[in-house]
């Protein structure tokens, strides 16, 4: 048998003590887990800036190489292209057989472009895959991937604690 109180108003006060100092540690609680997790967003912002910075400087660096060689090509082209034009100006018949000796060049200068951007092509994505398979990038993307998941456990504790206020 609970016997009653003998001062009611002194049970509440230590009552409604205890309930603000518990409110005061959960407040806090709720600003740490808020300030880690804007921490994390920010941290996470730099990975992908510098992820980011650093794959165009690869592609950059690797497409250099093969820019020089196809501007190399171009002009060797532009200079065929001339040449015929000004064996067709002519109008000379004895030039026939060079005019078809330009055009030659002129198709094969076309196929060295066309194989060389395959070429290309096939490097960037080389590059690209052997960028992807470094320790940097492995290392940045695992990074990346534990603060993702540090974000979503800190966020699902902040929804369960803004759900309790």
């Amino acid at each position: 048998k609970l016997e009653p109180l003998a001062d009611p108003a002194a049970f509440m006060r230590t009552e409604i003590s205890d309930l603000k100092e518990e409110n005061a540690k959960l407040r806090s609680h709720l600003e740490a887990v808020t300030q880690e997790a804007s921490s994390i967003s920010q941290e996470k912002e730099i990975l992908a800036t510098s992820l980011s910075s650093t794959k165009q400087a690869l592609d950059k660096a690797s497409s250099e190489g093969a820019d020089s060689q196809v501007t190399a090509l171009k002009s060797n082209l532009v200079s065929a292209k001339d040449e015929l034009a000004k064996l067709k100006l002519s109008g000379a018949s004895a030039g026939s057989s060079s005019s078809q000796e330009t055009e030659e060049k002129l198709t094969q200068a076309l196929h060295e472009v066309l194989a060389l951007r395959h070429d290309l092509s096939l490097a960037k994505e080389d590059v690209d895959k052997k960028f992807n398979e470094t320790s940097v990038y492995k290392n940045m993307m695992k990074m990346m991937t534990s603060k993702n998941d540090q974000l979503k456990d800190l966020r699902a504790k902040l929804a369960t604690h803004e759900s309790e206020n």
